[in-house]
């Protein structure tokens, strides 16, 4: 019983547990596994913000969105936000992200759509997960996901405290 519940445990974490006898004692062995295209593992937190989006089909690059402002799920792995128009899954897009603050960063990269949904009143979202980034530009996001939070949690503190 202990057992199945350690392995439930690790099961969600992306870490196996299973049993085995090593000189007749029982032992258990935990290991990394390799995510699975059903049940992929982040590798960055996310957050919520807003953001200026703009989008293409990379087969029809003059087909661009407009900019944007608009509230976003980010992390350094991806974006979720809202398009005009229907992609398809694993379609290609290039991205183009600008970050606000004092000086707003601009990062251009493309990524593959993971998720497509469009819920009763029309209204379209688009996961696109990252396949081309430059180091530095995922590492601007992922700077400004923790910027972020901390900027939440202290806005909590103060209303709660």
């Amino acid at each position: 019983m202990l057992f199945q519940a350690v392995e439930k445990f690790f099961s969600n974490t992306g870490s196996t547990a299973e049993r085995f006898d090593a000189a007749e004692k029982g032992h258990l062995r935990i290991a990394e596994r390799a995510p699975s295209p059903d049940h992929p593992h982040r590798e960055y937190f996310r957050i919520d913000t807003e953001v200026l989006v703009r989008y293409w089909p990379l087969e029809c690059p003059s087909a661009t969105s407009l900019d944007r402002l608009q509230k976003v799920n980010l992390s350094g792995s991806g974006v979720r936000f809202q398009v005009s128009v229907p992609l398809a899954l694993k379609q290609p897009v290039g991205l183009e992200i600008t970050l606000p603050g004092p000086e707003p960063v601009v990062l251009r990269c493309s990524g593959r759509v993971v998720r497509f949904e469009e819920d009763e009143r029309g209204r379209r979202q688009a996961a696109v997960g990252f396949t081309v980034i430059s180091p530095r530009d995922r590492e601007r996001i992922i700077g400004y996901c923790f910027a972020e939070q901390r900027r939440i949690l202290r806005q909590r503190v103060r209303v709660d405290g």
